[in-house]
């Protein structure tokens, strides 16, 4: 059975158990005792956590800090740096002023019982915030200090880029104190766990390094038990990255969190890191903007597919393991490179291997935004060890696209460059090249690759994404940029988004004709979708069911799969267009290869229901305002009339003529004896009538 979670108590390890053998009561004991009973075994005690004055953790101005505890014959020890208070650290006698945001930390200190657990709680003085916070604590030696400060270069640095040898490239880990106040300033999470810098060269040589957050039992957390992703219904969390934009620091400080933020939004079948922006607090020390992620290791797995870390291979580049082991890919990799994928039976054996689809998506994800640091490096791919499963692509680390370098400018041919320099050479490009020597796949793939340019790369639509995440930071970039001065605030705003928007409106035409040129394409046609009458129904093209009407770019000889899908009260009759679909056709899925400029519209007749009379409410204990709703196929006179159970007319009114489609009525009625009534709906010349209770 699972074990109870245990308190965090600073020091050294504790053994904590059931009290007796079956018995519920939880217990601290001096001597442990593994696989082993602990009835009789002698126990000690804590004393009870102080609690830090006043409550909250926002203030305008300076307060009194308070630190109080209800146990009798106690010491209360406080520190005010980060660290976890000990029996040296300075006494709190009585309240004392505090005018500057501090992380403050105390423990009670108690005659005959085991000091405290240490309670923590920042203080946020004079702060303007719109984002979420972070905010860790620990022993500023820990942070800053030169000779174990995990975020300094260090005494061994090696002064050429990138500093190996410095204190920010050992593979230490320190414990931290994890607090997190929404953007609302309600505190959510308070936790100890472990903290290492994260990253690679592009990260760890920034004055701003990024953190990986790590729960574990030492510190008496297992997971984090928050949702700190609005686009993801997880809310377990075994690791989390506070990370600085890598190759993107200070610039936008946004391309990869915003770009996989828009994938996850619009369903693309990759797996992404969800995005938070946060400002960070390192022992009461405001550090800027940071980004919130979640971490592509097995645990995303675990929580995102409910996976078993330990039934699972993780995979990255052609031979780094995570978890796991190389066999099955070897084996599942050799078939498809060696056989004939044109030959459907083939393909699809192929395809129960890897994840065509997800594949499909990859390749697009990357290559759209022109992430050429994509391929070669940068890349992890998993598969849990059952029967029929696939192998699925990770994304991460996309900031050297979306026009960051040179060579990732919206006029550079990522998909081009990529499938036929490393073809032949790199294994997951051959993949990919062979999936696509099946016809049915490459004409999936190119037709995805133009629906998502006609959407989610669309030129309004990501610039329109890049504007929200510019201004959902902006408020917080300004102070981040006191702190990390280089390039400035100006710089960010007027220069670095600007260039990210001007890529979002420079890109699709770009990335269409590369695709054209790579597949030895025909031109390209837009295609416009409309329906008779509007609203009568949705139409899906491809892998996408866009807002009516619309507007898309195709190409000329890729044949585009239409389906319908009709509103409630309409029957489908036919599509016709101006060119491809010249005669009209009745069938509700369709495919056409459109050689020019097209609309094409899908036609309805109306699926007329009877009125479909409702009441609301339908039961009555007191005067009400009656609402009715009912269905027209037609402009029709409307009239309404409400009689007892006798017959007697009581109410009437005739309201004109009412359009078609759904229609509603309000009005108000006299206090009427209890007893049955009947309301009658008369449109021309129909009728419906529906009962009324009046209790």
């Amino acid at each position: 059975m699972d074990r109870p979670a245990r308190p965090a108590v600073a020091g050294q390890d504790r053994s904590y158990g059931r009290l007796t053998d079956g018995d519920g009561a939880l217990a601290y004991f001096e001597v442990p005792s593994p696989n082993a009973s602990n009835n009789g075994s002698p126990t000690y005690a804590f004393a009870a956590p102080p609690e830090i004055l006043p409550g909250g953790h926002f203030f305008d101005q300076t307060i009194d800090l308070d630190i109080t505890t209800n146990q009798q014959g106690c010491l209360l020890r406080y520190t005010l740096d980060g660290s976890l208070p000990n029996d040296t650290s300075a006494v709190f006698y009585q309240p004392f002023p505090l005018g500057s945001t501090t992380t403050v930390r105390a423990r009670a200190f108690c005659d005959g019982l085991y000091p405290s657990p240490a309670v923590t709680k920042t203080i946020f003085i004079g702060t303007d915030h719109r984002l979420p916070i972070v905010a860790l604590s620990t022993h500023p030696d820990l942070f800053w200090g030169w000779e174990s400060g995990i975020l300094v270069d260090g005494p061994n640095a090696d002064p050429e880029w990138p500093h190996y040898g410095a204190n920010y490239w050992a593979d230490v880990e320190i414990p931290v104190h994890f607090e997190f106040i929404d953007e609302e300033k309600q505190f959510q999470v308070s936790c100890n766990l472990g903290a290492q810098v994260h990253g690679g060269r592009g990260s760890r040589t920034h004055p701003q390094k990024s953190l990986s957050l790590l729960a574990k039992e030492e510190y008496g957390t297992e997971e984090i038990k928050y949702r700190f992703f609005k686009d993801r219904d997880t809310d377990t969390f075994k690791r989390l990255v506070l990370r600085n934009a890598s190759g993107d620091f200070n610039i936008s400080h946004l391309r990869d969190g915003f770009i996989q933020r828009l994938y996850i939004k619009d369903s693309l079948d990759v797996d992404g890191l969800a995005y938070q922006p946060v400002v960070l607090y390192l022992n009461g020390k405001f550090q800027g903007v940071i980004n919130l992620r979640e971490k592509a290791d097995e645990f995303y797995v675990k929580y995102a597919y409910d996976v078993d870390p330990d039934e699972l291979d993780l995979l990255e580049e052609d031979s780094l393991v995570t978890v796991g082991d190389f066999t099955i890919f070897d084996a599942m990799y050799d078939y498809l490179v060696s056989q004939d994928l044109s030959v459907e039976a083939n393909f699809q054996q192929a395809a129960s291997y890897f994840d065509a689809s997800n594949i499909a998506d990859y390749f697009i994800a990357e290559t759209a935004i022109n992430n050429f640091n994509s391929f070669f490096g940068n890349i992890k791919f998993w598969r849990e060890r059952r029967e029929g499963a696939k192998w699925r692509y990770m994304l991460f680390d996309l900031e050297a696209g979306l026009g960051l370098y040179g060579w990732s400018e919206a006029n550079a041919d990522a998909l081009g460059n990529k499938l036929t320099v490393y073809n032949g050479t790199n294994r997951h490009v051959n993949i990919f090249n062979a999936l696509l020597s099946n016809q049915g796949y490459k004409n999936y793939f190119i037709n995805r690759y133009a629906d998502l340019l006609n959407t989610t790369f669309r030129e309004n639509l990501l610039a329109a994404e890049i504007e929200f995440s510019r201004d959902l930071i902006a408020h917080d970039m300004e102070p981040h940029f006191e702190v990390w001065t280089v390039p400035g605030f100006e710089t960010w705003l007027d220069i670095a988004i600007p260039d990210l928007i001007r890529f979002a409106e420079e890109r699709p035409a770009h990335a269409r004709q590369h695709l054209q040129n790579h597949f030895d394409l025909a031109e390209q046609s837009r295609l416009e979708l409309r329906t008779y009458p509007p609203g009568a129904g949705r139409i899906r093209i491809n892998t996408i069911r866009p807002e009516l009407p619309w507007d898309g770019i195709y190409f000329k000889g890729v044949p585009v799969a239409l389906s319908i899908e009709p509103a409630p009260g309409y029957r489908f009759r036919h599509w016709q267009s101006l060119h491809a679909v010249s005669n009209p056709d009745p069938n509700t899925s369709i495919s056409y290869d459109f050689q020019e400029d097209d609309v094409l519209t899908a036609y309805f007749e109306a699926e007329y229901p009877g009125l479909q009379l409702e009441i609301n409410p339908s039961l009555l204990d007191s005067p009400q305002e009656l609402e009715v709703s009912f269905l027209l196929d037609q402009i029709e006179e409307v009239e309404v009339a409400l009689r007892d159970a006798l017959g007697k007319e009581i109410y009437k009114k005739s309201y004109g003529a009412l359009n078609g489609g759904l229609n509603t009525l309000s009005f108000a009625i006299a206090e009427l004896p209890k007893g049955l009534y009947f309301l009658e709906i008369r449109a021309g010349s129909r009728a419906e009538t529906g009962k009324l209770v009046v209790d």
